[in-house]
């Protein structure tokens, strides 16, 4: 009964580490892709929500990998 359950958990860890690998990737490359590209947003709303949504997801996520890189103690 306890191996469903443990493997369930090793998924649920791996999800969680490549979302935020991604989720890091977006936050970093987000700021040039705007700058060099013609995209705009709709308005200075959008842009101060996403700009505070990406400082405050940035270490949030940092924390998050640490699923995938953090291993458990032996014993």
């Amino acid at each position: 009964m306890k191996q469903p359950l443990k493997i369930l958990m090793q998924a649920g860890k791996k999800i969680i580490f490549w979302t935020s690998l991604i989720l890091i990737f977006i936050f970093i490359i987000a700021p040039f892709v705007i700058r060099f590209t013609p995209l705009e947003f709709t308005s200075n709303n959008s842009l101060d929500s996403f700009e505070e949504f990406r400082f405050s997801g940035l270490p949030a996520t940092i924390l998050l990998t640490l699923f995938g890189t953090l291993k458990k103690r032996p014993g």
